[in-house]
């Protein structure tokens, strides 16, 4: 081969001859006319989501973030955040300075999983096109990949959170890795060019990083798992003989570059997380972080609130200097209260809770559950679709092996079509047992909510979405020509089209029975906001669990030293709680804590499902 030039793999096990591809101008066109199909349909469905159901941030920590990083509790957008890192959440707040008044945070999760969708829809046009085959193929498995994906991420695009906001840029890049063009063994450069292949997908990975280390951790090694499928297919791809397919994979050449790309993509990481730690390498924010991964540590882990009972467990809370009320307080989640709960007590609370706590699975009852991933209408359309999808590739795999043996004489074909089936087999096993090892690790740690499930389920899909695809062009020619698809690829795209359409419906029905709810939890709410801004001298503190399903959540810091303080000196700060909430952990705290009784005294009532209380202190 010449110095200087490389050939790239489409994974067909053929070379591309000369002088076949359309010239370079023609082939751009194309190209653009992909890309410009891909964002129109892309733009085209949220227009519809938008229209049919509007945008909510799912969670409050979503709200959270996003009024930390738009300057709600400082007066000016902050660089720094919780949950994700400081790269990202800078570039945010830059933003928010910019479009002053603009949702800058959700309109990039939104940004951010439309790119994705579109991205994968065109590479799959693109990888057709450069194989030739005939458009209406190109149509239809555009849509076997556009419609189960669509079903799937509908309900979360519609109550959009960062978290499967990660997922989704994890699906692209492993949608990416297992259909990229890999250069020829033997070519000049092959390491450069073999990264480059890799860069888009790294490029995903490193924004999902930035805005969701853990969940970007948890679903790499099935994007990982992509990007090996690709590198061995294309590199044993056109090898007859075991011993010499071996030989390619584990070549000097091909070995340096996976470990150059795993190398590229930790140092990413890690520069990262050391510009995250280095903004946020004050004490104060060091306290902070520590206090809020305490929090998630109680909360969201052991099952809590409530936390240990402190009767039952008073040995222990004693030892750790928290008193009856303290708990109260982590009950309700109004431990901002208390001004001298650290990250310490939160700790401690949480390390008490977890010796009494029940919610971390056996191996035995985390592989019940499992089962019950894989089976369970409750995962429904998540398994269907993804246990339907490992069934249709085996079966293309092995129809295929049969169509190939049959009366046929050349025995490299034969042993070629055997060869593919075996692969396939592995490769499936292989990503099986991947998702096997994750899914009972949220199992066994007793934290498993829809979002990371979903998340688990949609990145597994769009790997098995690509190894359809990729069997779909293996035995089709290079030669500029329109060819025509894989009959049994066709029929299971065909299949997959159906189920999803038959799914959809129940997809819909979910999304209009949260908006029904979310309207009807957030009618109060919004009650409430008009009767707190009806009064712009007085200060507000909202119970937590009073307005913990509303899509808003209120907290903020008006030069009070401390919630307990101003509650009870600064004579125009309240307590607003839901009216069938009882406001004994306030007055139990006051009483235990610093040695005060207090009176509280409805002033006023909000709607119907609120009162307003003054506190005031009997000294």
């Amino acid at each position: 081969m010449k110095k200087g030039t490389y050939k790239l793999n489409s994974g067909s096990g053929k070379t591309e001859r000369q002088g076949a591809s359309p010239s370079f101008s023609h082939a751009g066109a194309e190209k653009m006319r992909s890309l410009a199909w891909a964002a129109g349909v892309t733009a085209f469905l949220f227009v519809l989501l938008s229209l049919r159901w509007d945008f909510y941030f799912d969670l409050n920590d979503d709200v959270c973030m996003k009024d930390i990083l738009s300057g709600i509790y400082t007066g000016t957008p902050s660089s720094r955040n919780i949950q994700m890192l400081y790269p990202i959440s800078l570039v945010i707040s830059v933003l928010y300075r910019v479009f002053t008044g603009f949702d800058v945070y959700g309109a990039v999760l939104l940004l951010l999983q439309a790119f994705s969708f579109a991205l994968i829809l065109f590479r799959t046009l693109e990888v057709l096109r450069e194989r030739g085959i005939v458009l209406w193929m190109r149509v239809l498995t555009a849509m076997s990949v556009l419609i189960p994906f669509g079903v799937l991420v509908l309900w979360h695009s519609v109550y959009v959170q960062y978290s499967v906001t990660c997922a989704f840029l994890c699906s692209a890049a492993a949608f990416l890795f297992i259909t990229m063009k890999l250069p020829e063994e033997d070519s000049y450069g092959y390491t450069r060019h073999f990264i480059g292949a890799c860069m888009p997908s790294l490029i995903l990975l490193a924004v999902s990083f930035a805005l969701r280390s853990e969940m970007t951790l948890l679903m790499l090694p099935l994007v990982l798992s992509a990007a090996l499928f690709r590198y061995i297919q294309v590199t044993a791809g056109a090898r007859s003989g075991l011993k010499e397919r071996a030989g390619r994979i584990f070549c000097r050449e091909g070995l340096l570059s996976i470990l150059a790309v795993l190398l590229l993509l930790a140092a990413v990481f890690a520069c990262e997380a050391a510009a995250d730690a280095a903004a946020c390498s004050s004490p104060e924010w060091r306290e902070f972080r520590a206090m809020f991964d305490a929090r998630t540590e109680l909360y969201d882990y052991d099952g809590a609130p409530p936390v240990a009972d402190f009767d039952e467990n008073i040995e222990y809370y004693e030892a750790s200097g928290i008193t009856k009320s303290v708990t109260e307080l982590f009950n309700t989640y109004n431990y901002g209260l208390d001004s001298t709960i650290d990250s310490g007590t939160v700790k401690a609370a949480a390390a008490v809770t977890s010796k009494v706590s029940t919610q971390r699975l056996s191996l035995r009852d985390a592989g019940w559950n499992f089962r019950n991933s894989l089976v369970s209408p409750d995962y429904a359309p998540y398994n269907i679709l993804v246990c339907a999808a490992y069934l249709l590739i085996l079966l293309t795999a092995l129809s295929e092996c049969i169509h190939r043996s049959y009366k046929q004489k050349n025995l490299l074909i034969v042993y070629g079509a055997r060869s593919e089936l075996v692969r396939t087999i592995v490769s499936l096993v292989f990503l099986f047992f991947v998702r096997s090892a994750l899914w009972m690790y949220i199992f066994v740690g007793g934290r498993y909510p829809e979002r990371i499930t979903h998340s688990l389920f949609l990145v597994e899909f769009t790997v098995l979405s690509g190894i359809l695809i990729i069997r779909g062009v293996r035995y089709t020619s290079a030669d500029g020509k329109s060819v025509e698809w894989s009959i049994d690829v066709f029929a299971a795209q065909l299949i997959l089209i159906s189920a999803a359409i038959l799914l959809l419906p129940s997809q819909v029905k979910k999304a209009d029975t949260e908006k029904a709810s979310r309207e009807y939890v957030n009618a109060p709410y919004e009650e409430l906001l008009s009767y707190c801004a009806e009064h712009p001298d007085n200060f507000y503190f909202v119970d937590t669990y009073s307005t913990v399903r509303f899509s808003e959540k209120m907290f903020a810091a008006y030069g009070f030293d401390s919630m307990e303080s101003a509650l009870t000196d600064s004579g125009k700060a309240y307590v607003i709680i839901a009216q069938d909430r009882s406001m004994d952990w306030l007055t139990d705290w006051y009483s235990e804590n610093r040695g005060e009784e207090v009176t509280l005294t409805r002033t006023d009532t909000v709607g119907e499902s609120f009162y307003v209380y003054e506190v005031t202190a009997e000294r």
